[in-house]
């Protein structure tokens, strides 16, 4: 851990707010597997983030046991929850995710699929994902977009299950 990172944990710990610039750069050292999610929660609580609290999104996302150790340790799943909870923390109105149970085994995709309908009970969710299965998990409204326009939307069995979608994304073969 690098002797700037320190001091910005140490101001965190202090109850001090950090500026903006000092929290990407905090946020950027945790993701490069430096930090724990305890210290990130420190970097966070020090933001004073719309009084949204580290322990209910901890909670939330099922990270307790991950709390301290490095982010770099963590496996592929956890850490995607612990990225998830950086969003989550900021009470944002917009979520965009991109192939977010990319890598992930089928519990953890399981575990996301329930976070993301949390998530849309407070926000608008927007997922951009090639897997059609997990496509179809999230139950909800699928855009197909084609040459940069909009070929269908609708729910996601009819969607998936329409012979335009089909043609344009398998070709030939989905006959």
């Amino acid at each position: 851990m690098t002797d700037d990172f320190k001091a910005l944990i140490a101001k965190a710990a202090t109850g001090a707010s950090l500026t903006r610039e000092e929290a990407a750069r905090g946020f950027d050292r945790m993701m490069s597997g430096e930090a724990t999610p305890s210290q990130m929660g420190a970097l966070l609580m020090a933001l004073r983030v719309r009084g949204e609290t580290v322990e209910e999104i901890t909670a939330e996302l099922q990270l307790g046991e991950q709390l301290r150790r490095l982010v770099g340790e963590l496996a592929h799943g956890e850490r995607q929850m612990v990225e998830i909870g950086i969003v989550l923390v900021q009470r944002p109105w917009l979520v965009l995710l991109d192939e977010p149970a990319a890598g992930m085994t089928g519990n953890e995709v399981e575990r996301l699929v329930g976070v993301i309908r949390h998530i849309n009970q407070t926000a608008s969710v927007i997922v951009v994902d090639h897997d059609m299965e997990f496509v179809r998990m999230l139950g909800s409204l699928v855009t197909v977009f084609h040459q940069g326009a909009i070929l269908l939307e609708g729910p996601a069995d009819s969607v998936l299950d329409d012979p335009a979608v089909r043609e344009v994304y398998v070709g030939n073969r989905a006959a």
